[in-house]
């Protein structure tokens, strides 16, 4: 399945999540009573945002590697382009990798083997996180770029503070079972409203849409960058 299939199908228990809200609701059942299943679903948007990226980098880190390293024998540009991933590697692999490589008929299955366990320590989930992943891919500013882009109109504006904001209450729930922490309020869960898990949800929506659109090629079957 491409990324964005599984984004789909992951954003989808995300919204069902909303739905057994609004169904208890109108059973009589109070909001405070409820109020769990809405902080599942932020963490649960969260999380389909994180994946999608993941498989985006990890299915393309490769390829782009390929692509650019064969070119940039005859293209100065291409070299810088390779320095983006430059990092990265070298925070993967030791001397011992590069010789074990050298003896392998297959180098770069090694290279997307070692990429995905390091991705796996990763998250992305916040604006920094997920600038520096299309850094990798010669994204200068990612945030600058949907904010030009003209998509999503006012809310690409303020998709990268929004998206922090979600991030924070993200790890809030996920790591303070979503309790106040000062002495008066102390161990009183956060309010959250029904409208948090749509804002949400319109945010992530608006940046999976931008990096399909501006970054995927669907006219391949693999759905790889540009």
């Amino acid at each position: 399945m491409t990324a964005s299939e599984v984004f789909r199908l992951n954003l989808r228990r995300a919204r069902k999540l909303i739905r057994l809200y609004d169904e208890s609701r109108r059973r009589g059942k109070s909001h405070n009573s409820l109020a769990d299943l809405l902080r599942m679903c932020l963490v649960f948007t969260m999380g389909s945002l994180d994946a999608f990226i993941h498989q985006v980098v990890g299915d393309n880190i490769v390829p782009y590697l390929k692509r650019n390293v064969r070119a940039s024998r005859y293209d100065p540009a291409r070299r810088a382009r390779v320095s983006e991933i430059e990092a990265l590697i070298k925070g993967i692999f030791t001397a011992i990798d590069y010789l074990q490589m050298l003896d392998r008929a297959r180098p770069f299955v090694t290279i997307r083997s070692s990429v995905d366990r390091e991705l796996s320590l990763r998250t992305y989930q916040s604006p920094d996180q997920i600038d520096k992943a299309f850094r990798l891919f010669a994204v200068s500013d990612f945030w600058k770029s949907l904010e030009g882009s003209g998509m999503g109109g006012p809310l690409a504006e303020k998709a990268a503070s929004k998206l922090k904001k979600y991030f924070d209450r993200r790890n809030r729930i996920a790591h303070e079972m979503d309790r106040e922490k000062s002495r008066r309020m102390r161990n009183r869960k956060r309010p959250i409203a029904r409208s948090d898990c749509y804002d949400c949800l319109a945010v992530v929506n608006l940046v999976v849409h931008f990096i399909e659109t501006t970054y995927l090629d669907p006219s391949r079957g693999d759905y790889l960058l540009r």
